[in-house]
């Protein structure tokens, strides 16, 4: 169990009724739940599952991390605001998921599963297509970490 494995990818969320902020966090968390019961071992999630949602502001945003079950931090942007009632028509999501001991095709499955159990419920959960890879950005990292570490010596 050496290597994580690490999923991530945007979606365009479209709720059939507009929603409010604080529904969205709701239903943020369940789909947190959904996605982290199935990649824990007793509870725990080795590793972290991450879910940041966008409204068309830049500045608006939702940020929803798991590494417990019992537990689901979550930090707003100061423009988010759950006394702001107004109806939200869409979301960008994106689902971040690094954990240990599982295929890509196991977290394939478990977040496919979680999307569909909303999908029934009222939203319209796609994928966006045309964004940045993050495994390039993890490479980048991962080489400007090596470099760095290396004009330390």
């Amino acid at each position: 169990m050496n290597d994580a494995t690490i999923f991530s990818k945007y979606y365009q969320v479209v709720f059939n009724e507009p929603a409010t902020k604080t529904e969205i966090e709701a239903i943020l968390k369940k789909i947190l739940d959904l996605i982290g019961r199935p990649l824990s071992r007793n509870g725990i999630i080795l590793g972290h599952i991450k879910l940041l949602a966008k409204l068309n502001s830049e500045e608006e945003f939702l940020f929803l991390s798991l590494t417990r079950l019992d537990r689901i931090d979550v930090k707003a942007s100061a423009q988010w605001s759950c006394a702001d009632t107004r109806g939200i028509d869409s979301i960008r999501l994106n689902v971040n998921v690094l954990v240990f001991g599982h295929s890509m095709s196991d977290i394939v499955e478990v977040v496919n599963k979680a999307s569909q159990e909303f999908l029934s419920g009222g939203l319209e959960i796609k994928p966006v297509v045309n964004r940045p890879k993050v495994r390039k950005n993890l490479k980048t990292m991962k080489a400007l970490k090596l470099k760095h570490s290396t004009a330390e010596k």
